[in-house]
């Protein structure tokens, strides 16, 4: 079903993309534009491939969390009890410091992230270029070979690769920084329940099952809440294809309001000659042999020799 939804939804957009691409020549007309959107045919192609799947795959991953959260933090509240902190006294603390937990490590996390946005952009505009590169010099090899281009081509390829190669060792930093963060602070979140509720283990309060249940309970509402700090490079990728595709479609809205210009004769043409070395045919009568060809509008204001 979600296969079966995801083709109409994919099918259904790409033809919109493409309708719209195609009508009042917004396929020419926006390289007139400030904003012109590159490389339109990966827009149309990848982008969108990428916009469907990422948008079922997201969307999926937050209703389990939603469903998640919901259920184990009743389960927690039942088993949190009282904590007296800096002289004041917290009821059901365990459920308000796990939601504090994760509120502050997901900001910190957004910050640490945030740069993928823009690397991840990059990435897509990048490849897109190398890869038309890549289908220039086949598509001009003729031309290219016989005017010896191969050196200029090649290194024009391998710059075009640098740069590909530049910006995913910047992504493959950036989510190290971003990997570690997360894994520090899921691990962390193993042992803060168990020292949350070990004084009130010491005084007997609860057992030791009590505990183990509050640790598993708090791991689950934790994992749920820490949804959109773990996904936040999938929500980075997602967001920079957002970006691409609302830039192609700005780039044809503007294109649309260029002033269009129409191409209209102003005198009628009922008679064309044309000459060339062998003579002019105009009916049956033969006119001597003249050098070159000429064409002859009937308002005899223009005459063009080749």
């Amino acid at each position: 079903l979600q296969q079966a939804f995801q083709i109409r939804w994919r099918t259904w957009l790409t033809q919109r993309l493409i309708t719209h691409w195609t009508e009042q020549q917004a396929y020419y007309r926006s390289q007139f534009v400030p904003e012109s959107a590159d490389n339109p045919d990966q827009r149309i192609q990848q982008d969108v491939e990428s916009f469907v799947s990422s948008s079922l795959s997201l969307s999926m991953g937050l209703l389990d969390a939603v469903v998640s959260l919901f259920a184990f933090t009743i389960i927690l509240w039942n088993l949190s009890g009282a904590l007296a902190l800096l002289g004041i006294e917290i009821p059901r603390a365990m459920v308000f410091m796990v939601y504090a937990y994760v509120i502050i490590a997901t900001v910190f996390a957004i910050k640490i992230g945030r740069p993928l946005i823009a690397l991840n952009f990059l990435n897509e505009k990048l490849n897109a270029n190398f890869r038309y590169a890549l289908v220039r010099l086949r598509e001009y090899g003729e031309s290219i070979a016989f005017f010896r281009g191969e050196a200029v081509e090649r290194n024009n390829l391998l710059t075009r690769f640098a740069g590909v190669i530049a910006n995913m060792w910047a992504i493959v930093f950036r989510s190290l920084k971003f990997q570690g963060f997360n894994l520090a602070i899921s691990q962390a979140a193993v042992v803060f329940p168990f020292i949350v509720q070990a004084p009130r283990l010491l005084s007997k309060q609860i057992t030791l099952g009590d505990v183990m249940q509050t640790s598993q309970s708090f791991g689950q509402v934790q994992d749920a809440l820490s949804f959109f700090r773990t996904s936040y490079d999938n929500f980075a990728g997602y967001r920079a294809v957002i970006n691409r595709l609302f830039g192609f479609l700005d780039s044809m809205d503007s294109a649309e309001k260029l002033a269009s210009a129409r191409i209209a004769a102003q005198h009628p043409i009922d008679e064309v000659q044309v000459s060339h070395h062998a003579g002019i045919m105009n009916g049956n009568r033969q006119n001597p042999p003249r050098h070159g060809k000429r064409v002859i509008v009937p308002t005899g204001e223009s005459s063009i020799r080749m």
